[in-house]
């Protein structure tokens, strides 16, 4: 085409050589005519593309993704490549294996002009919170941390010269926040999108209350009639000693100078916390520190109870490679798995949400109508023996028929239920699968032959454990509480944001409930925009207990973020605190040894500099059973490592 095109202004007549669609955009790139936004997530691929452009004289404007840009970040910067990447999506599939949420933040350091993108329209809505996660990692500042959802983007889209920044003659682009953009509970007051109102969080509010009411039934719904009781009365069981092995022996040390957040009473705003082996042995104002104890000065941080995530499969899934895991049976009945002898205890997942501050899980199988059991681990231990805090809380199962499997809306990312045309022969066979069990528990434990069909129905005939059960509609909620009610066994709700549709019936009927992740999207078409985030209020108004969960391992350290999203649309800070602290114990049945700060309880305890719920506080200290474990996980090594690289 270039000699074609001289020949052309020579005037010399000659036939235009064949139009190649799939080549003219190469040679826009070549010209510098087209840019190059490059798709990668290895180091080894980023070099390789940075090569090639070197090799063709064309520059590569942006790299998209760029999960190891930290590792070549000095080849990238010397390119003059730009790189827009997650904040800390990791460990989902092999190429992600190495991502750190210090990615952007070394970067940034070693010269590059970087963006934080979503790859996700729930993530999108709150890119500012993403954007906050690159000061909490690697340290930027402020400003630096806000650029890179709004300056940086522009600049790597070549649009910085309309929008961006708030300048003379720019696009009239605008934001109005409630709370510093960068705060975990900062929401929008309003937006302008060239001068023009888009949004307005006042008048939604109003639109939003005025689709309600008209919604509403003209009179109050009737009290749901009680289900008929079970004559079964629970059955003998003896229940299990909460005895944790970790570090019983461990040295006297304590934390002192701190303001102490018990959740069980009131704060101590400078207060001293001893430590004995791996229980607390006094809290207080005026606690004396034993003589030769190590001695932690927290400076004025916040102590707060090791956070809890009520439902994850950390140590279960392992990160990376797929098809590795052992999260997931294929069989309907798998009540006799003991889930806890799965449980990997040196897996990479461990560290990364333990540094965190997540110190205790609910270890969460999947698969079937009855997935295993659910044992409660704390994140420090040689072995799933010393990591072991109770055998089992219940018994995880989907409700036949129930739904399941979606996200917010549905049954908030959990097990698919069986299909509705098999629910009542699936629920006909738990409940034969019950009055067994009943029989069996009335023989004589000496001439009783063990059954591991039968025995992990033992403790919930008995109520010492729930069913912990996944229902993705409403009316499997109220179908899943009454059948558990003419059972007289216990039960607890595991679901998405629907269920606070149910919260008067939750409360109620006393149901307590584990909800997945509210960092979702609402599924419902006329759901307000806020929808999952304004779940846990709703459920704490109500008077429902409720905890937060991640559902898996990957974004297990942020459920404390989960909480103070949910603070931002409604719940109560202290709430907030106890859906991940205490409250969580108390459904998983572990309160009398975790959740809050109180002498007696096992240590477990995080130390941080500011909110416990906002994304740019630092963690100081997490101690887990008397253990002030070190801040290390692979995420921090490979930060260390690579931000030295000179």
């Amino acid at each position: 085409w270039t000699d074609y095109n001289a020949a052309k202004a020579r005037g010399q007549d000659s036939l235009p050589p064949r139009r190649d669609l799939q080549l003219e955009p190469l040679v826009e790139i070549l010209e510098g005519r087209r840019l190059v936004h490059c798709h990668s997530y290895r180091a080894d691929e980023i070099l390789m593309m940075i090569r090639l452009a070197d090799e063709f004289g064309f520059k590569v404007a942006t790299f998209q993704h760029v999960l190891e840009g930290y590792k070549v970040a000095k080849e990238i910067a010397a390119h003059g490549a730009g790189a827009s990447t997650f904040s800390d999506w990791w460990g989902y599939k092999i190429e992600a294996e190495d991502a750190i949420p210090y990615n952007a933040a070394i970067m940034v350091r070693k010269g590059v002009l970087v963006s934080i993108n979503s790859d996700d329209a729930e993530q999108a809505r709150r890119l500012n919170n993403e954007a906050a996660k690159t000061v909490r990692y690697g340290g930027l500042t402020d400003e630096e941390a806000f650029a890179t959802v709004t300056i940086n983007p522009a600049k790597q889209l070549r649009i910085d010269n309309r929008v961006g920044s708030l300048d003379t003659g720019k696009d009239a682009d605008v934001v109005i926040w409630n709370h510093h953009p960068l705060s975990t509970t900062a929401i929008v007051e309003r937006a302008y999108i060239d001068g023009i109102a888009y949004y307005d969080r006042v008048k939604d509010l109003e639109r939003v209350a005025a689709i309600e009411k008209e919604k509403a039934p003209a009179s109050a719904s009737p009290a749901s009639a009680a289900p008929a009781a079970s004559a079964r009365q629970a059955a003998p069981y003896q229940v299990e000693s909460l005895s944790v092995r970790a570090n019983a022996g461990g040295a006297t040390w304590a934390i002192t100078n701190a303001r102490i957040v018990t959740v069980s009473g009131a704060v101590i705003p400078r207060g001293t916390i001893v430590i004995k082996g791996n229980r607390i042995d006094a809290v207080g104002a005026n606690v004396a520190v034993p003589s030769g104890a190590r001695v932690v000065d927290a400076a004025g941080a916040n102590v707060f109870p090791g956070f809890v995530d009520a439902a994850t499969d950390i140590g279960l899934n392992e990160p990376g490679p797929r098809n590795y895991d052992d999260a997931s049976e294929f069989t309907e009945w798998n009540q006799a798995l003991r889930t806890r002898t799965a449980f990997q205890a040196d897996s990479d997942g461990i560290p990364v949400a333990r540094v965190e501050g997540i110190t205790t899980i609910g270890l969460t199988p999947s698969g079937g109508v009855i997935s295993g059991s659910m044992p409660v681990m704390n994140l420090d231990g040689w072995t799933w023996e010393e990591t072991t805090l109770r055998h089992s809380a219940g018994l995880v199962m989907t409700f036949p028929g129930g739904g399941g499997g979606g996200r917010g809306g549905g049954g908030g990312g959990g097990p698919v239920a069986p299909a509705a045309a098999n629910a009542a022969d699936t629920l006909a066979t738990l409940n034969a699968l019950l009055e067994r069990a009943a029989a069996y528990a009335k023989q004589p434990a000496a001439a009783r032959q063990p059954d591991l069909t039968l025995d992990p129905f033992l403790p919930i005939l008995s109520r010492a454990q729930a069913m912990i059960v996944t229902a993705g509609t409403d009316q499997a909620v109220r179908d899943a509480v009454q059948w558990a009610e003419r059972q007289n066994i216990r039960i607890v709700i595991r679901g998405g944001a629907d269920l606070q549709r149910m919260a008067a019936f939750l409360k109620e009927h006393d149901v307590p409930v584990i909800l997945s992740s509210i960092l979702t999207l609402p599924q419902r078409e006329d759901a307000f925009h806020a929808y999952t985030y304004q779940a846990p209020g709703v459920l704490a108004k109500a008077g429902v207990r409720f905890a937060l969960s991640s559902g898996g391992y990957q974004f297990s350290r942020n459920v404390p973020f989960q909480a103070g999203r949910a603070v931002a649309w409604g719940l109560d800070h202290d709430a907030a605190i106890r859906a991940i602290t205490l409250d969580a114990a108390k459904i998983l049945g572990v309160d009398s040894q975790v959740g809050s700060i109180e002498p007696g309880k096992l240590a477990n305890l995080v130390v941080i500099k500011g909110d416990a719920l906002e994304i740019r506080s630092s963690i100081q200290h997490v101690v887990i059973a008397g253990r002030d474990v070190p801040l290390v996980s692979k995420h921090t090594e490979l930060y260390k490592r690579f931000l030295a690289r000179q």
